[in-house]
């Protein structure tokens, strides 16, 4: 990995805005505070299965991905790694962690040769504090990739790894659905029309026979 250099190599607010993800996270900053901004901006080029960042390490940056393709994965202490997201062109790595101001849950590196323009973390805290709406932007960003990946993790689980449009269907077709304390998700006997998937909390699998004796059958956690 290495942060490229020069007069051609620097970063300009039309770069930046030539990427969608800038724009619907910032776009409502002022001209001059995104000029500071891309000041603070690095153009880093990775080669193909070059780490971009180690799961557990500091969350200290935003990347958007301009060129190349790059893969997230988690890794378990008692298996293999799992992918549960690419980024390609336009997409980006590295939100989650900024937002909870921990370490990073993932590692991302680089399918094929790629170049990422890297925001640093004070960078985006001072934007935040100057137009509040960036930490809300931020924040709804953060929850649906946070969602798009568990539903990623999950399916693995079940169907093993598969080409990222089928993951990407999947998590089209998909409805959360949040359901309290003992309300019943669906019952015994209504047609089998879909799957459902834990993602958060608990599940108890429940079957009433003939005299109408219940009994737990499983319980479903993430």
């Amino acid at each position: 990995m290495s942060v490229l250099k020069g007069p051609d190599q620097a970063v300009s607010l039309a770069d930046l805005r030539a990427h969608a993800l800038f724009i619907d996270l910032f776009g409502e900053v002022s001209e001059e505070q995104l000029a500071e901004l891309a000041g603070d901006v690095d153009r880093v080029h990775l080669g193909a299965g070059e780490v971009l960042f180690r799961q557990g390490e500091v969350s200290d940056a935003l990347y958007l991905v301009t060129e190349g393709r790059l893969r997230v994965s988690v890794h378990q202490a008692d298996g293999p790694a799992t992918t549960v997201a690419r980024a390609g062109v336009g997409d980006s790595a590295g939100a989650q962690g900024l937002l909870s101001a921990g370490r990073r849950s993932s590692t991302a590196d680089a399918v094929d040769p790629s170049i990422v323009l890297r925001i640093p973390k004070p960078a985006i805290d001072r934007l935040a504090v100057s137009t509040p709406i960036v930490s809300k932007r931020f924040a709804d960003f953060v929850n649906a990739r946070f969602h798009r990946e568990q539903i990623r993790r999950a399916l693995t689980r079940i169907f093993g790894d598969q080409d990222d449009d089928v993951f990407e269907q999947l998590a089209r077709d998909s409805e959360s659905i949040s359901v309290s304390r003992g309300e019943v998700l669906f019952r015994q006997g209504d047609a089998g029309d879909s799957m459902y998937i834990v993602l958060s909390g608990r599940l108890a699998v429940v079957h009433v026979d003939a005299q109408g004796t219940t009994a737990i059958l499983n319980e479903m956690n993430p």
